[in-house]
């Protein structure tokens, strides 16, 4: 059986036919498959040196940079500095270390992304001896994104629970201690020091309907009856 294909050129009114053999359905599948793998690879190809051509002033110059951005483009010239935003951004920020790792060429990049605080993404096995700042995502939904320092939360860092309560402050071995905000499911706000997991010295506790207390706290009580409404 023979069906025929009309084929529009957008440059031109011409209409072109011609006719072509149907192909069993897995055949035309394997090439539909085929032709996909090898558009995305010439996508990437064309990406990368329109990027290059661009940045060293051989491109357009209206175009200051390519509608899609390849990290291995940024990376194969080094420009870290001049993309840095990019790099940092939220899109971008947890796929540069594992490119990084994953091709030895780029293993001079290493203390660019220490230097400008690019999060490590650790896993189970690497987070027990974590010591730069880096993001883990534990199996419980859990995660934090902050300092470590012999794979306990040492520094500054945020940690999101699953149940959406997040505390975002100083850490002292997985501990809150020093100045932190934590804002609990409800939508209560608590915002001051700690000590050991406890809010302890000065802090302002704020309630969603907008009443607060303000004043000095031992192990999460109050020490002054300074209640305002």
């Amino acid at each position: 059986m023979e069906i025929q294909l009309i084929n529009s050129s957008e440059s031109s009114n011409d209409i072109t036919s011609t006719t072509t053999q149907i192909t069993p359905l897995d055949d035309r599948i394997k090439v539909i498959l085929q032709n996909d793998v090898i558009r995305k690879i010439l996508e990437l190809i064309h990406d990368d040196f329109r990027f290059m051509i661009t940045r060293n002033g051989l491109g357009d110059q209206i175009e200051h940079r390519p509608s899609r951005l390849s990290i291995h483009a940024i990376l194969n010239a080094r420009l870290m500095n001049e993309y840095k935003e990019i790099l940092l951004s939220r899109s971008f920020r947890e796929k540069t270390w594992p490119i990084v790792e994953s091709i030895n060429q780029y293993k001079d990049i290493i203390p660019w992304l220490l230097i400008n605080r690019c999060p490590y993404i650790y896993n189970a096995e690497t987070k027990k001896t974590a010591n730069v700042y880096g993001i883990y995502r534990y199996p419980n939904g859990c995660m934090y994104d902050g300092e470590w320092r012999n794979g306990k939360f040492n520094g500054q860092g945020k940690n999101t629970w699953s149940n959406g309560e997040v505390h975002e402050g100083a850490w002292i071995d997985d501990k809150k201690n020093g100045q932190g905000k934590y804002i609990y499911k409800d939508g209560e706000v608590y915002e001051g020091e700690w000590r050991d997991n406890k809010r302890n010295g000065f802090g302002k506790d704020t309630w969603p309907r907008g009443d607060f207390y303000e004043g000095w706290w031992i192990d999460d009580k109050w020490l002054w009856k300074e209640y305002l409404a």
